[in-house]
């Protein structure tokens, strides 16, 4: 019998690269509910300490993956028009977002906020400058479409993982509802399904923006809550 003993498996190389190259594998494999430094560090072959020498913690984690996911995206062909700018910017960080589903609930969980989409904020607020709105209005609509934004991706994806359009209880509900206690109902229930079917995401981000460059060409201030 050999005495020759089988070499030990070589450790990956340790640092942010190979850290974020980890973290997203477990995040493809098992969801973002898997990610910790813990089990990062199990799929490195090292021990949690030796991460925090790299990441202080896991939003620090969670920082790198989504800087390395939003570097990925290829960057939009941007129109000169400020209006132009800010549907093509929005557009852009919808994509990214609908892209990887994951993300909008870290977001949404945790205080974090990726580095990277730093620059593409910076024009957003620049096209809404240059589309005659004073800061505080482009902060404000910022707000208003980050809202419309990360609300029809929830939705979006809530719905498409529980039922489809043909088996909706709460279209069969709308659909089924008596006619002459709600005509409206009656009347909609051919559009039900084709406006779930599809995203209308692009539709509501130009009627926010043609708004708020309405109303500031109106000279017009938006009432305050």
């Amino acid at each position: 019998m050999s005495s020759v003993k089988p070499p030990k498996r070589r450790r990956a190389r340790l640092d942010r690269a190979a850290i974020v190259e980890a973290a997203d594998g477990i995040i493809a494999r098992a969801g973002p509910d898997a990610l910790s430094l813990r089990t990062v560090a199990k799929e490195l072959g090292a021990t949690p300490m030796a991460l925090y020498r790299h990441v202080p913690d896991k939003d620090a984690l969670l920082v790198l993956v989504l800087n390395a996911l939003y570097e990925r995206l290829p960057r939009p062909r941007l129109p000169r028009d400020p209006r132009g700018r800010l549907i093509a910017l929005w557009i852009h960080l919808h994509a990214g977002l609908a892209r990887y589903p994951w993300v909008v609930d870290a977001l949404l969980n945790s205080d974090t906020i990726a580095p990277a989409v730093l620059p593409d904020i910076e024009a957003i607020l620049e096209a809404s400058l240059a589309a005659g709105l004073t800061l505080e209005q482009a902060a404000r609509l910022y707000r208003m479409v980050w809202q419309h934004t990360v609300g029809e991706l929830a939705v979006q994806s809530a719905t498409a993982a529980r039922t489809t359009p043909q088996k909706s209880a709460v279209l069969r509900t709308m659909k089924s509802a008596p006619p002459q206690r709600f005509p409206l109902l009656a009347k909609a229930a051919p559009h039900w399904a084709a406006v779930r079917a599809k995203s209308l995401y692009r539709d509501g981000l130009v009627a926010l923006i043609d708004a708020a460059l309405t109303t500031r060409t109106c000279g017009r201030q938006h009432p305050r809550p």
